[in-house]
């Protein structure tokens, strides 16, 4: 979706004439591009939802002709007692305004010139409806980080709408409004069942994702006894993996179905079609995501029922994984923020630097890691304990899964209940010496069913030794922080990348089928930020490049190719 207000009627028209595919006049000098199979009509003064829009108060699941009422009635307000995530738009007379749930995890875009401004639900689209350019600053933030930093798009002069805010489009101009914060529905003690209930509730049907992590122990640990029957346990992997054997354990403790699913299907798809999946979920993702991460994951969901599935996403802000060798009751610091960004920050999805010209790399890393340190550093926080729980939520939730959930709106409901606003209350009135190590993850789930707490981790772990502390549990929690310390400090040394589900198949596919040789080293050499030999020698597969490198260049190289082949949004 893309909507357009121009200062001069006649701007408008001649734009309309130019791109009349999926065009919606909705009023002098305000124009929309629609895809209907994405985005349904909606009953004024509604047009555009995606998402299913859950009321926390009532928990029920609210019919698009309730949500345009509660708009109609109520505007921005309405959002208090919605549940994250969604995107929507609305048309008020000349105006038109877009938002998204309080955490910004549904993605619009926004962008303004003299006498016209618009907002999308793609950068990608703004650029070719108006002619815009990438910005290769905020393409070093996906080279460094794996995730755009900030409200940087691919695109430049483009940026993402900024979490707690509305857009509204009127007379050409591109006006900004903070939104009423969410309501606080529950006791912090109630917090995490009070978020898994409503959901649940609100749905039918639903699927929970099941691991051998905490987060899904912690959701299931809180889906009521009753509804863990009729909810189905949903596991990507083969049954012989240790995440997969400990998901089947938690099925099966909770009398529910267990699905597991792999990812096979990706590997027998000829070439053509493998690209053809690759190059959609770049597409999907806005270009600013790795697809290599993606793609597996895309052919599974397209081939899976699209009911409610709940994710455990954000569960880290409960157990703080980013808080090991932080001192988490220091105070903020440069000297801290600098050792988190080279330690953690840059390295998990670290583009080879080699590949890059060295004065471009010089000066994207001065940037990029400048504008990481003013986040670190940009709260009121009273520890730095709580300026990295808020770093990673601001920045690392709200970008790099936002970004997944956003493609994943309007193809099926996303039950995320650790973004609820009890929730997050609850995280950050959470002390992080109690959060360290999981321990309140373990105790809240020892609290909620004790039979879970007993099943190990497929880490070895057992949550009811974790919340009961002690010598034994310390020394085991140390073994795995050690082992977790030398895995970092060989990537570090060895320039590997973090591996994520699906993502080494994808990659192995992708040079197999010749993706690296398909690229067009001309043209990316002269954006200004390749090294032209690397990209020879990445295209030809002199080494075989890891799967933060392949994915980057792949993305860049698809940006290049669908700003210059001029197709409407």
């Amino acid at each position: 979706m893309l909507i357009a207000s121009f200062a001069e009627p006649g701007q408008a028209d001649r734009a309309a004439a130019r791109h009349a595919e999926g065009l919606v006049r909705l009023g002098p000098g305000l124009l929309m591009w629609r895809d209907t199979d994405r985005w349904p009509d909606g009953p004024a003064p509604l047009i555009g939802l995606q998402g299913d829009i859950v009321d926390r108060r009532a928990a029920r699941r609210l019919p698009a002709a309730a949500v345009a009422a509660a708009l109609a009635a109520h505007g921005i307000a309405a959002f208090a007692d919605w549940a994250p995530p969604f995107r929507l738009a609305w048309q008020d007379g000349d105006t038109v305004r877009a938002a998204a749930d309080h955490q910004g995890l549904g993605h619009w875009f926004t962008w303004a010139a003299p006498g016209v401004a618009a907002i999308a639900d793609s950068a990608t689209a703004i650029a070719r409806r108006f002619g815009l350019g990438v910005d290769t600053m905020a393409l070093a933030g996906l080279a460094l980080t794996g995730a755009m930093v900030g409200l940087d798009s691919a695109i430049a002069g483009v940026a993402k709408l900024a979490a707690g805010n509305v857009a509204e489009l009127a007379g050409g101009r591109l006006n900004l409004v903070v939104m009423p914060p969410p309501s606080q529905l529950a006791e912090p003690a109630d917090a995490i069942a009070a978020a898994v209930t409503r959901l649940r509730a609100a749905h039918d049907v639903a699927e929970i994702e099941l691991s051998g992590g905490w987060d899904s122990r912690l959701m299931l640990a809180a889906l009521p006894a009753a509804d863990r029957p009729g909810t189905t346990g949903f596991t990507i992997g083969t049954a012989d993996a240790p995440d997969v054997i400990v998901a089947a354990r938690l099925a099966a403790h909770a009398g529910m179905r267990h699905v597991i699913v792999d990812q096979s299907a990706l590997g027998r798809l000829p070439a053509a079609d493998f690209a053809a999946v690759l190059h959609s979920a770049a597409a999907r993702d806005d270009f600013t995501a790795n697809p290599l991460d993606r793609a597996g994951v895309n052919v599974i969901n397209a081939g899976r029922p699209p009911v409610a599935r709940f994710s455990g996403q954000n569960g880290e802000i409960l157990r703080g994984f980013y808080y090991p060798g932080q001192p988490l009751d220091a105070a903020p610091s440069a000297a801290l923020a600098a050792r988190v960004i080279g330690w953690r920050i840059i390295s998990n999805d670290l583009v080879n630097p080699a590949l890059f010209d060295p004065a471009w790399l010089a000066t994207a890393r001065a940037a990029i890691t400048a504008r990481l340190t003013e986040q670190l550093l940009g709260g009121d926080d009273a520890s730095w304990g709580a300026a990295l729980d808020r770093f990673y939520l601001d920045q690392r939730m709200h970008r790099w899964c936002g970004t997944a959930v956003s493609a994943t709106l309007g193809r099926r409901p996303v039950l995320l209940p650790f973004f609820d606003a009890d929730v997050l209350a609850l995280a950050r009135a959470t002390p992080a010496a109690q959060k360290n190590a999981s321990r309140f993850v373990a105790q809240e789930i020892a609290r909620l069913d004790p039979g879970l707490a007993a099943i190990a981790l497929d880490s070895g772990l057992v949550p009811a030794a974790v919340a009961r502390g002690g010598v034994g549990n310390r020394i085991a929690q140390a073994r795995q922080f050690v082992a977790k310390a030398t895995a970092k400090l060989q990537q570090r040394l060895s320039a590997r990348d973090r591996a994520t589900i699906g993502s080494a198949t994808a990659g192995s596919l992708a040079l197999r089928h010749g993706l690296n040789g398909a690229i067009d080293v001309e043209r990316l050499a002269g954006s200004g930020i390749f090294n032209r030999d690397a990209l020879a020698a990445f295209a030809r597969a002199d080494a075989t490049p890891g799967r933060a490198t392949l994915g980057f260049v792949l993305t860049v190289d698809q940006l290049f190719a669908t700003l210059m082949s001029g197709d409407g949004a």
